[in-house]
């Protein structure tokens, strides 16, 4: 968790840096890490092989959106144009968590890299862990450059696949701040010289390889004028990482609407 030299406070708000810096490296951090883990699972495909095993070929990340009383999924569209290209191949099976799954896809705009998914109730309670679906952003609040983000998603290369098809994930939880926000995307960049220790929570290490997080949401944090009252909603869904140069886009996710559609 991080606060950059580049982020400053809100003119006459109640909680100093100071503050801040202490509540999150103590238990707030933690339970904001816990709600990360509930928003969103891994998504990945498995195929038989001629040894009977039943190797992961690619995993992403799928973020649970709920609005207008229902519960969606939302994935990066080239999450699930992969997974496209090997669906007809014998035995190839879609999971979400523990669960297996249809891509009942609602839309997906390859160039905006957004892709929705109906859930239905049943594969929401087989997940394999409670969740706690993100709402989409409301019209005013908008995402700002240096002010406040949550974002998740489980690297490809932190997942050990066990025996019986039982698989351990790692999860990549960050707490930080927008660094570039445009009409259509957001960026963040690690700042590695401030960052903060949560005790039970691994450091995120220099150039670390996040292919697998595609999918997964960039939630930010807004609060109520005069009051400070704090509330998140989900602002983009990533869809690159790159671990040369160390940074995160996220698509915009106020393209998303309440059905599942996606429009420009």
């Amino acid at each position: 968790m991080s606060f950059s030299e580049e982020w400053s406070l809100p003119e006459g708000h109640p909680v100093s840096v100071e503050r801040a810096k202490e509540l999150m490296q103590g238990d707030l951090g933690r339970v904001h890490f816990d709600i990360l883990a509930r928003v969103c699972s891994p998504l990945y495909w498995h195929v038989p092989d001629d040894k009977g095993a039943r190797p992961i070929r690619a995993n992403g990340t799928l973020s649970y959106i709920q609005a207008d009383g229902q519960v969606f999924g939302v994935t990066a569209a080239h999450v699930i144009t992969d997974y496209l290209k090997v669906e007809k191949e014998p035995g190839c099976v879609l999971q979400l968590g523990n669960t297996a799954l249809s891509a009942d896809i609602i839309d997906m705009d390859e160039g905006l890299d957004i892709a929705t998914l109906r859930l239905n109730a049943a594969t929401l309670a087989s997940v394999g862990k409670q969740i706690m679906p993100v709402s989409l952003s409301r019209p005013n609040d908008i995402p700002q450059e240096g002010r406040g983000i949550m974002m998740c998603g489980y690297p490809g290369e932190d997942r050990h696949q066990r025996p019986n098809q039982n698989v351990d994930w790692g999860m990549l939880g960050v707490i930080g701040i927008a660094r570039r926000v445009s009409e259509d995307q957001i960026t963040w960049i690690p700042d590695h010289d401030n960052d903060m220790p949560v005790p039970g929570i691994p450091q995120l290490p220099r150039n670390k390889n996040l292919g697998g997080i595609s999918g997964g949401p960039l939630i930010a944090w807004f609060e109520r004028p005069t009051t400070y009252l704090s509330y998140f909603s989900l602002a983009g869904v990533i869809k690159e990482a790159s671990a040369e140069l160390e940074y995160v886009v996220a698509s915009r996710s106020h393209f998303i609407r309440p059905d599942g559609r996606i429009e420009r």
